[in-house]
């Protein structure tokens, strides 16, 4: 392999999702159409819920230094994520817990002496979605996250599943 197929052009996160059903092909074209450089995801193959009803599916994503693991029930939209960053030297700290409805969007807050913020995690339609606010002395971030998009059929069966976003702060933990 040439070196040059590394050498892909940098996308800064613009990168379009794949469609529904897309062949994911591997070719460098491919890769530089949605190659996100900041981004990774890591999403398995989901197992039955409780009832049977639904699917549990486990997700890892990571931004930067900054990654989001849990999992979503696909019948009940309830989740159970944890919020953690990547410190030099310090290895993982884990920011807060994330439980809740997707239905209702949740909220946690975390507060790491160095700086302190806010994340949420909704949903647009099928689309999951992390807002992250921090505040330090050195920087602050206010960004929104596409994560995953939820199996068509979870979807359609939640009839109640609006695509409004949850006010900030009503459903803090």
């Amino acid at each position: 392999m040439s070196s040059s197929m590394f050498n892909f052009r940098q996308n800064k996160g613009n990168a379009p999702r794949p469609q529904e059903a897309e062949e994911i092909d591997f070719t460098a074209p491919w890769i530089r159409e949605h190659y996100k450089d900041d981004a990774f995801i890591i999403v398995e193959r989901g197992f039955a819920n409780e009832n049977g009803d639904g699917i549990i599916i486990p997700i890892q994503w990571a931004t930067g230094p900054v990654m989001l693991k849990g999992i979503i029930d696909t019948a009940t939209a309830n989740l159970d994520f944890e919020l953690g960053v990547t410190v030099p030297l310090f290895g993982y700290t884990k920011l807060t817990a994330l439980k809740g409805n997707l239905r209702m969007g949740v909220v946690g807050t975390y507060d790491i002496g160095a700086g302190s913020g806010m994340v949420t995690l909704f949903h647009k339609g099928r689309d999951v979605w992390l807002d992250v606010s921090y505040k330090s002395v050195f920087a602050r971030v206010d960004r929104s996250s596409y994560i995953v998009s939820l199996p068509k059929e979870a979807a359609d069966a939640q009839q109640d599943f609006n695509t409004s976003r949850p006010p900030k702060l009503q459903y803090r933990l």
